[in-house]
């Protein structure tokens, strides 16, 4: 019969195990010391690798540069034996449906003097475009289903690529090493994605503050030509102690295609011009602005309305400028006699208000605009005004004006309202209309340019 272990025996064995547990607690200990110890060590590393990227983008804002400087960070942070940024340039016709990159900075390889064309071989770059997180290959043999023929020929065995930039300007950081070398690893390309991520947020925000600028730097110059634009228009209308006029302009952009003009003869007649360019903004404005130049040298004072809209034809047609026309309309007062010599060249019809009768006339002549045809010859009519009588010229943008609903203003509305206006003056009847068209537009935006001019024959004050 076995001998029972003595109490003594019992003691050292579970001493023993005692000590075994420890030994294990303590292996353990130092294992989560030691990766403490890593994460830690790989967190400085990540402080001091933002630190230098803050410092990199507090001292240039060169997009060059900074690709440059932020390509070297990861470099030296990850390790590796070469490395390379491909960016990509404006896009040409030619190149449609491929993806084509320039060498940017290179560190350690040959920079490739032509640019890259990422083919259906090239499996690797293209996926790496279409993803944000980077990809890693340490073996090409590993997956058959990716291949760099570029990272190949700079003799990167073991390549790490991340995405950076937006898919309008895209670009690629490819860090490589050779064979044998250590492996990339997840901590790697986690921080060349970090380094990639803060790229993009610097490109973007430079793109935004570049058009912001550029922007600013169109509004100004845009708000010079209006201001120039705005002083080839009268200041106000010249004074004549029967015959009292006004004028007003409101361009649908900066600039627009609207002119008007007033012009007194020695004999005291009075003159009224209103044109309308085809189209809108600055080429219409360019060419507004010459017209405004030929008019100026024409001999108004021994022209009738038909042969300066005939001249002014002329102009447009030597010049070449049949691709744009201009509808524009002429009146000339005469005081003395009560009459009126017109011409218009494809413009709305002058609005005649007759203080007598109350009724509206529309008077139109040639129904060609300017600059269309070679031989242009408005014929000049003839019309009373009497005391108390108005003119109304104005542009399609009265009447073409839309609201909400994509309604019209339309003929029909100004008509009802000048045969009834609160107020026959110059001022008053484009304050009237002025105020029509905007009530019927309401918040919606102003489509064309918009131009009232208005002549009032002051009764009495005359027989």
């Amino acid at each position: 019969m076995p001998k029972p272990p003595s109490s003594a025996s019992k003691s050292e064995q579970e001493l023993l195990r005692e000590n075994q547990r420890l030994v294990e607690a303590l292996a353990r200990a130092e294992a989560e010391i030691e990766a403490g110890l890593a994460s830690v060590t790989e967190l400085y590393e990540e402080l001091a690798t933002l630190y230098r990227l803050g410092e990199t983008f507090a001292h240039t804002t060169d997009r060059d540069k900074i690709i440059g400087q932020i390509l070297t960070l990861a470099a030296d942070t990850i390790g590796c034996d070469g490395a390379v940024a491909l960016l990509a340039p404006p896009a040409r016709e030619e190149d449609e449906g491929a993806a084509r990159f320039v060498a940017g900075p290179c560190r350690g390889v040959p920079v490739p003097s032509e640019p890259v064309i990422l083919g259906a071989e090239d499996t690797l770059l293209s996926r790496a475009l279409g993803q944000a997180p980077a990809l890693i290959v340490n073996d090409w043999s590993e997956d058959e289903r990716l291949n760099c023929p570029l990272c190949r020929s700079l003799g990167m065995e073991r390549v790490l690529v991340a995405r950076f930039g937006d898919a309008s300007a895209p670009g690629l950081f490819i860090l490589g090493r050779r064979a044998g070398a250590d492996i990339f690893t997840a901590g790697n390309a986690k921080l060349l994605t970090s380094l990639a991520g803060a790229l993009s947020n610097v490109l973007e925000n430079d793109r935004l503050r570049r058009q912001e600028l550029e922007q600013q730097r169109t509004e100004q110059q845009l708000e010079i030509a209006r201001n120039m634009q705005m002083m080839l228009l009268p200041k106000s209308a010249p004074a004549h102690p029967l015959l009292h006029a006004a004028g007003t302009s409101t361009m649908a952009r900066h600039v627009g295609g609207d002119y008007y003009h007033f012009h007194t003869f020695p004999d005291g007649r009075y003159g009224l011009m209103i044109a309308d360019v085809s189209g809108k903004g600055v080429p219409a404005a360019l060419l507004m602005t010459m017209l405004k130049g030929v008019l100026t040298g024409l001999p108004l004072d021994f022209l009738s309305p038909g042969e300066t809209l005939s001249r002014l034809n002329s102009v447009m047609y030597r010049e070449g400028l049949s691709d744009r026309f201009v509808t524009r309309a002429y009146v000339i007062c005469d005081a003395d006699r009560q009459q009126i010599v017109y011409a218009s060249a494809g413009h709305e019809p002058i609005l005649h208000l007759a203080a007598k009768t109350g009724k509206v006339r529309g008077l139109k002549s040639a129904d060609f605009p300017l600059g269309l045809v070679p031989d242009l010859d408005p014929v000049d009519q003839k019309g009373p005004f009497r005391p108390g009588d108005s003119l109304v010229l104005y542009t399609d943008g009265v009447i073409e004006a839309r609201n909400a609903a994509a309604e019209f203003f339309e003929m029909s509305r100004l008509l009802a309202l000048l045969e009834h206006p609160p107020d026959r003056s110059a001022p008053g009847l484009i304050a009237a209309i002025q105020g029509a068209v905007a009530e019927f537009v309401g918040d919606e935006e102003q489509f064309d340019d918009l131009t009232i001019v208005a002549l009032h024959f002051a009764a009495g004050e005359k027989a």
